[in-house]
């Protein structure tokens, strides 16, 4: 029993250790602490204080993914809602800043976003964002009132450039588990997500077949007044 006791002491003590900050043990002198040892030309000096609020590093794309995921299904645990419109007002006002759809459409115009100007790509970037958003909120309007659980993979690097992918795996009664894969590029605003997969079929790829067969069957004039519509 004693020996129990003096185990339970000694992880205590040893927590207690492991928490101090470094920044504090190091940063003596900030309470006046001046050494009377004599100076006999040594090289050491003390370390220099380290500051004691470090800046907040930006957020990874894991780390985005979790916040997204924890924040959508907050929402729908909080409301229930499946009223579509509610739904993809949130979509809009809380998901929408996590995607780049300037950098989707370009994917997904392909060779096409070389024969549009700035003005025509915005349009096109425009409707691009309303499809994909519509079809977001009517996928997350059918998990409200479920017990889902999501588990999400370890984040993947590409091969090629900096791009990242992080998937997470959703399961709930209603349907099959869903594996959904978002990629990430560095942008000057931080990662955002540039295509969504869904059981492996690309959301850039989806987008990039449809523009193509309009433009191809009616002309890239029709593409674009179907931007205006």
């Amino acid at each position: 029993m004693k020996l129990r006791i003096v185990q339970k002491v000694w992880v205590a003590l040893l927590g207690m250790l492991l928490v101090i900050p470094v920044a504090e043990a190091q940063d003596y002198n900030r309470y006046g602490y001046r050494s009377n040892t004599p100076n006999y030309g040594s090289p050491y000096k003390p370390p220099a204080p380290m500051p004691r609020y470090q800046p907040i590093r930006q957020a990874t794309p894991d780390q985005l993914l979790r916040q997204g995921v924890e924040q959508t299904f907050s929402y729908l645990r909080r409301t229930g809602s499946t009223d579509l419109s509610n739904v993809l007002d949130f979509v809009n006002k809380e998901l929408g800043p996590y995607f780049d759809f300037d950098h989707m459409t370009r994917l997904a115009a392909g060779k096409m976003s070389k024969e549009l100007d700035e003005e025509q790509l915005k349009k096109l970037s425009k409707k691009l964002e309303e499809m994909f958003m519509a079809a977001l909120g009517q996928q997350i309007a059918t998990y409200a009132y479920t017990n889902h659980r999501v588990t999400f993979y370890p984040a993947k690097r590409s091969r090629f450039g900096k791009e990242v992918s992080v998937a997470a795996r959703i399961t709930h009664p209603r349907g099959f588990p869903l594996k959904i894969t978002f990629r990430f590029h560095p942008t000057e605003k931080g990662w955002k997500i540039y295509d969504v997969a869904a059981n492996n079929n690309s959301a850039v790829m989806y987008y990039r077949k449809q523009l193509a067969m309009i433009a191809q069957r009616y002309g890239m004039d029709a593409l674009l007044k179907k931007t205006d519509g």
